[in-house]
């Protein structure tokens, strides 16, 4: 009876390591700028059916209050930066490595639906022309690298529209990332392990204060 019990918890557990491992992870992204005003729209899918929705929206209008608000945010981040700081070092050592393992992760992950809108002018005809150019080759260029570390699935469909005779700015950026969760798992365990032998290391190479 106890060897039973043993086998139904041993079979229970791997089927949950299973369900883990091939638990499917969607992330739709979707970023709009609008002249002074971005909007960042994120919405992760668990299983098709577990959503999570976190929206951001920012506005590079000054204001003396936002300027008051961001010295704080400064002062604040100041002290988190001072605690971070110690391990720059251990990162910077283990870049390669860590480096390593995200492209083997990001070699699974599927990017579809990549969709890039852009409408822009700068008052004149001239500006607008060379602006689009530099835009059509930055967004070739920016598909490229993508297509090097992700999976590509479908067609890039890519727009600039051009503003002759006004300054105008209207960008939408809008792409789903899919991955299995046991892929993430396993390239952050990966990560943590070395960090962690990199401590160590350091730990045993730093001498002694008598």
């Amino acid at each position: 009876m106890f060897g039973w019990m043993l086998a139904f918890i041993f079979v229970v557990i791997l089927v949950i390591l299973v369900l883990l491992f091939l638990t499917p992870i969607g992330i739709n992204i979707t970023y709009e700028r609008t002249n002074l005003e971005d909007q960042l729209l994120v919405v992760i899918s668990i299983w098709f059916f577990i959503t999570l929705r976190f929206k951001f929206s920012f506005s590079n209008r000054s204001s003396k209050h936002n300027r008051h608000n961001e010295k704080q945010e400064k002062q604040q981040s100041g002290a988190k930066t001072g605690m971070l700081m110690k391990y720059v070092p251990l990162l910077l050592e283990g870049l390669p490595e860590i480096k390593r393992v995200i492209q083997q992760f990001m070699r699974h992950i599927r990017c579809r639906d990549l969709q890039w809108q852009t409408k822009i002018g700068v008052g004149d005809a001239a500006g607008t022309g060379t602006l689009i150019g530099m835009i059509w080759g930055s967004k070739s260029l920016i598909v490229s690298v993508l297509a090097h570390y992700l999976r590509l699935i479908g067609i890039p469909r890519f727009d600039v529209q051009p503003v002759w005779n006004s300054n105008y700015l209207r960008t939408r950026f809008h792409c789903i990332l899919t991955f299995q969760l046991g892929h993430a798992m396993i390239a952050g365990v990966r990560i943590l392990y070395w960090l962690r032998k990199g401590r160590e290391q350091q730990w045993q190479t730093t001498p002694s204060r008598v």
